[in-house]
């Protein structure tokens, strides 16, 4: 057994003597071939655009070849040893020059694609009714209209002119298909609803959708909007790069707790048939809500328009599935409306309606978190003697008529009413 030991023992010791020989041998190569590499690449370059081969592809394939030449130990590039290179270095050269052409390629596409997007977004822009919203056509669409594709694989390797007669002329047509893509867009809002409702059903003030809106991560955000018109102005939403909607109406749902504040709205308005009344009806009565679910805070109780009210529902209730479980809001006076509606113009109003405003005092008279205050703000500087109830102002709290509510101490507040002595 001793014996065996001591052989394998002197068996391995010449084995890591021949490791340790080799790795030195290697080392040294290495060392030699290091002075040779860069005349060697000097020569190679020399040769292959000796040979018509650009600068640019010798450059891309350099880092290729040159370790394949290091793995053959070449020792020079003479005539000797130039066809034993020429073997594996062409095929790299000739691979540089591909991809050289491909991104060539990519690019000259890309600008010409950039070019359309720009005059197409610039020329095909329109306002959409009703809002202040510019319209322009899904970017990810626009490349794809049949009078553009042309000009994108034109096999040239000249540039698009932005004043190109060609791109005028498919500019032209491209009109009529973006008008073809708004009425399929509608067609299939329209096939949301049950079978047989029509396309009318868009026009309705109960029709409100949620539109999810995406960034790199996934939903953004959710827009509710009512109709056609609100669902339109979002259709043009994207963000290069990111799976954005893009103009994809098939993301869009009813929204049934958007509808059902809608349906509560008209019927606060006294309009009857709810199911029948139109945005344009309910944009005709300018009408302004306070909710009165949420609490009054020092600065005052905000006034909607009728789609943000829908909104302020919608958003509260997604925050706290527990709050604005239904709706609850109240409607201010013409008087107080007119007044909303004046501020609403001025950049520097918050828009509140305070917590106890007189409906004539001067802007600023309000905002009294107690009876007190109001009690003589009406009675002194408004002179009004005997509030006539329900009139000189909104109770809040919409039980009480609002000189009982005052007098009594109870309620949450006042809104804007009519001047009534």
């Amino acid at each position: 057994m001793e014996s065996q030991k001591a052989v394998v023992e002197e068996i391995e010791s010449a084995a890591d003597k021949c490791i340790k020989w080799t790795n030195k041998l290697m080392e040294a190569l290495d060392s030699r071939y290091a002075h040779w590499r860069p005349r060697i690449l000097s020569r190679v370059e020399k040769r292959l655009l000796k040979d018509g081969w650009d600068e640019e592809d010798i450059e891309e394939a350099s880092w290729s070849y040159r370790e394949t030449i290091h793995l053959h130990r070449v020792p020079a590039v003479s005539r000797r040893f130039w066809p034993r290179i020429r073997s594996f270095i062409i095929p790299e050269v000739s691979a540089a020059y591909t991809r050289c052409l491909e991104a060539e390629r990519r690019i000259l596409i890309s600008e010409r694609k950039s070019v359309i997007k720009h005059e197409a977004l610039h020329t095909l822009s329109t306002p959409v009714p009703g809002s202040s919203t510019i319209f322009y056509p899904p970017p990810h669409t626009i490349c794809d209209f049949p009078g553009f594709i042309p000009l994108i694989d034109d096999p040239s390797d000249d540039p698009l002119d932005p004043d190109d007669p060609r791109l005028l002329s498919a500019l032209g047509e491209a009109v009529g298909v973006v008008d073809k893509w708004w009425l399929e867009q509608k067609a299939l809002l329209a096939a949301l609803f049950p079978a047989g409702t029509g396309e009318d059903v868009l026009t309705l003030a109960t029709s409100v959708f949620r539109i999810p809106l995406w960034n790199w991560d996934g939903p953004l955000r959710c827009a509710v909007v009512v109709g056609w018109s609100g669902t339109r102005q979002y259709l043009h939403y994207f963000e290069s790069g990111a799976p954005v909607l893009e103009g994809r109406v098939w993301e869009v749902e009813l929204c049934e707790r958007g509808a059902i504040t809608a349906q509560y709205l008209v019927g606060s308005l006294g309009l009857r048939q709810a199911e029948n009344v139109t945005e344009a009806d309910m944009d005709r009565m300018s009408a302004r809500f306070v909710c009165a679910q949420c609490p009054i805070v020092k600065p005052g109780r905000a006034a909607f328009p009728w789609r943000e009210c829908i909104e302020h529902d919608v958003g509260r209730n997604d925050q706290d599935p527990n709050s604005h479980t239904f709706p609850s809001w109240l409607l201010l006076s013409a008087v107080a409306t007119q007044d909303v509606l004046r501020r609403e113009g001025d950049e520097h109003s918050t828009g509140k309606i305070p917590h106890w405003p007189c409906a004539v005092a001067v802007p600023g008279r309000g905002g009294a978190n107690s009876t007190g205050p109001a009690w003589t703000i009406v009675f002194q500087p408004s002179y009004i003697r005997y509030p006539r109830l329900r009139r000189a102002f909104l109770n809040e709290a919409g039980v009480h008529p609002a000189i009982t509510a005052f007098r009594r101490g109870v309620g949450t507040g006042f809104a804007y009413g009519d001047r009534h002595r």
